[in-house]
């Protein structure tokens, strides 16, 4: 399957990377590969009249025909032309919509919504019937690709986009996410104001006007070679402390916790201290879209009793084949003596 990626539209016979080109009409020795390539073709044919080739009488757009007929009647032809033109000469795309607006009262300027048949890339060109086709962006325009790396052991997916030669925020959590269908949600929710966002098969693709972008400019797809595990902060109340068990690999995890632990701050600093060998550990909760937040310092201020807000400690192991069970109760105080035995009892759910 071609690719499409591409930073300018020209190129000449020793930079050809893409099995998609042809012949420029800028000049001689000038190459178009790649969406370039196609939208040049989309471009000759709109603006070529039937019959003007000899050879091709039958090639072209018949929407030249319209133009001095009343925009009630004469729009919707010229519609109807551009599409028919396009399905019959340029089968490598399939059009979704085209739209207009009266530029002057005899110049309707034509945007053209088109995917490519074998991928679900989308692009637009625009036709004013007194300049000619143009792309809807600037010709000088980035195509970010990430493709899906192999992930037979089903770890949480990354992904890092690089413009100008820096990381974009906001960043990604740093555990990862579970499919890529999430990832993806979250890039065009966060980048989305980067460029348009398509989501294939195989990879993610990206829109980018390259105006004022250097190299390196990247977007890569990750696995995470990392194991998460969490569990739910249980409300306490009056007197009540965190009772935690940490297991690595079936056992358990030195060294005890206490049972004074009475707030998640508390609670995240002791098992950074004291379990930070094993894996790194933060503090999630849901922020005001619905998304998960990761953080590695939870401040007191944040309100643990508020209505819906579920908190949670995660801790994230990148040894391969780390097993990590953990459990969050609480302990119900206060400490009280059994009368049948004398011993102390300390009660726990």
């Amino acid at each position: 399957m071609p690719s499409w990626s591409y930073l300018a539209a020209m190129a000449d016979i020793n930079t050809i990377d893409n099995p998609v080109w042809g012949l420029s009409t800028l000049g001689y020795g000038v190459l178009v590969e790649g969406l370039a390539s196609i939208r040049q073709c989309l471009g000759i044919i709109l603006t070529t009249s039937k019959g003007t080739d000899p050879l091709r009488p039958d090639f072209g757009c018949d929407i030249y025909e319209y133009i001095d007929i009343p925009e009630v009647t004469g729009v919707p032809n010229m519609k109807r032309a551009i599409v028919e033109a396009i399905a019959i000469w340029e089968t490598r795309v399939k059009v979704k919509n085209v739209s207009h607006y009266m530029k002057s009262e005899y110049n309707p300027v034509f945007e053209i919504t088109y995917s490519l048949v074998d991928e679900e890339l989308i692009d637009r060109l625009i036709l004013d019937l007194k300049v000619g086709v143009t792309s809807s962006t600037d010709d000088q325009e980035i195509i970010l690709q990430a493709y899906y790396p192999p992930n037979p052991k089903g770890y949480p997916y990354q992904i890092a986009f690089i413009k100008s030669g820096a990381q974009v925020a906001p960043l990604p959590r740093p555990n990862g996410y579970a499919s890529v269908q999430e990832l993806f949600s979250w890039a065009q929710t966060n980048w989305g104001f980067y460029g348009r966002w398509n989501m294939l098969a195989d990879r993610f693709v990206m829109y980018m006007k390259a105006a004022g972008v250097k190299p390196p400019t990247t977007l890569a797809i990750s696995v995470l070679p990392i194991t998460t595990f969490y569990a739910i902060l249980p409300d306490l109340g009056p007197g009540e402390a965190y009772s935690v068990s940490f297991k690595v690999n079936g056992e358990d995890a030195a060294p005890v916790a206490p049972d004074d632990l009475v707030t998640p701050g508390a609670l995240l600093a002791w098992v950074q201290d004291n379990w930070g060998a094993h894996a790194s550990w933060g503090i999630e909760w849901i922020d005001g879209i619905g998304e998960p937040v990761f953080s590695d310092e939870f401040s007191e201020e944040f309100d643990t009793d508020a209505t819906g807000v579920q908190y949670r400690l995660v801790g994230v192991s990148n040894v391969d084949g780390f097993e990590g069970e953990l459990i969050i109760g609480k302990v119900i105080g206060p400490v009280f003596t059994d009368e049948m035995s004398g011993e102390l009892t300390v009660k726990r759910q």
